[in-house]
């Protein structure tokens, strides 16, 4: 039993107020930092990179972005740009129904005549092996009264708040059977 206090679509943020005590509340913050699944770019094959910045740099900073895979599949991402030019989130190109939740995250900055050409794949994982599969920033908790807590989730982008709720609670019961 739970009821939104509030929302805002920009941070991705909902507070929800559950009938639990605090050990199920922890139970279900935990849950969804570590063991909730979303999609990440993952792996990412670099043709050629003129700029300054490292591979890995790149490599880490493509897997930091949020993506929303609506299929529930792997999907192929390419970049291929020449500078100058600000490379963003926006610049990704998917096969498949995946995208990025922000298309303005910058990425890099090439400078005149730098080019940088990759590949790579978007892959589902879980928090627990890696902060790029965590579909929340932080997740609170405060207790209201003996058996209410107000229960605030902030999301990347990948899943809604509630999406989240949903998918720690389900994770939870299935430990359980």
């Amino acid at each position: 039993n739970n009821k939104i206090l509030s929302s805002n679509n920009y941070f991705i943020s909902q507070m929800f107020v559950l009938k639990t005590d605090v050990h199920i509340a922890n139970a279900i913050r935990r849950t969804a930092l570590s063991h909730v699944p979303i999609y990440a770019i993952h792996i990412v094959t670099i043709k050629e990179n003129d700029s300054i910045y490292e591979d890995e740099f790149i490599t880490h900073r493509l897997g930091l972005i949020p993506i929303i895979c609506e299929d529930s599949k792997c999907s192929e991402i390419s970049i291929n740009v020449e500078g100058p030019k600000m490379i963003y989130s926006g610049d990704i190109k998917f096969s498949g129904n995946s995208r990025c939740c922000d298309n303005d995250i910058l990425i890099i900055e090439l400078k005149e005549n730098e080019k940088l050409n990759l590949i790579g794949m978007t892959m589902e994982g879980i928090g627990k092996d890696h902060s790029k599969w965590s579909p929340c920033c932080p997740i609170t908790y405060r207790v209201l009264n003996k058996n209410e807590i107000e229960l605030g989730i902030e999301t990347t982008g990948s899943l809604t708040p509630e999406q989240v709720l949903k998918s720690s609670i389900k994770l939870l019961i299935d430990k359980l059977d």
